[in-house]
């Protein structure tokens, strides 16, 4: 929260690549929940604070391009290149050498046996590019020389799963209570309807016999 020109309040924090934002251009995407005459809204979730929780927030920015800059300040980087799958370095796997690798080109990076890797983009033909984190050196190397670890990115990776599965469920039940309602609220005119004519049959009835 800004306080002042060069103070802020920090009221929560996570790691740059917990975290997840979404441009809302109308309200009827958050019913319920955006006030009137706030512009330039996103919703931003972080899916795990520093108390290890899931916390949604909505934002609203002053500008257009403040918003646009929010975005990409926590969205990942892709590729036109269907072959070609890159990382940022703040968010990106982790690999581990399980063999030896001596390279053969100039732009490729040797490898030893644990050696651990920041995977900074990696090629359909299965060869990656990254920086070994013993010497920050850069270059090529065969993917299949090293296995993927635990790292902040496979976390994050399995909380954003976790996440949308978490969203598509809680719709799923949403439309379920709605059909729910709707079913029981047909029985209801149904009830209404059969009582309504049963009443009319003993009211003919009862005039027949009088």
């Amino acid at each position: 929260m800004w306080t002042s020109e060069d103070q802020y309040m920090v009221l929560d924090y996570c790691s740059r690549n917990m975290v997840q934002v979404l441009e809302l251009d109308t309200s009827d995407k958050f019913p319920g929940r955006i006030l009137d005459g706030h512009k330039n809204l996103l919703i931003m979730t972080m899916l795990q604070n520093h108390e290890n929780k899931t916390v949604e927030m909505i934002v609203s920015c002053p500008m257009e391009s403040d918003r646009t800059r929010w975005v990409e300040a926590v969205t990942p980087r892709s590729s036109d290149n269907p072959d070609e799958r890159i990382y940022e370095e703040w968010d990106c796997p982790q690999v581990q050498a399980i063999h030896p690798y001596v390279g053969k080109q100039a732009d490729e990076l040797s490898l030893e046996v644990s050696d651990v890797v920041n995977v900074l983009k990696k090629m359909s033909d299965g060869w990656y590019h990254g920086e070994r984190i013993r010497d920050q050196e850069r270059g090529w190397f065969p993917g299949r020389f090293t296995v993927e670890i635990s790292s902040t990115h496979v976390r994050a990776r399995n909380l954003r799963q976790r996440y949308r599965l978490l969203a598509i469920s809680g719709s799923l039940l949403d439309e379920l209570k709605k059909e729910k309602e709707r079913f029981e609220k047909e029985i209801r005119k149904k009830d209404r309807r059969r009582t309504l004519t049963i009443m009319e049959v003993i009211s003919s009835q009862t005039q027949a016999i009088s």
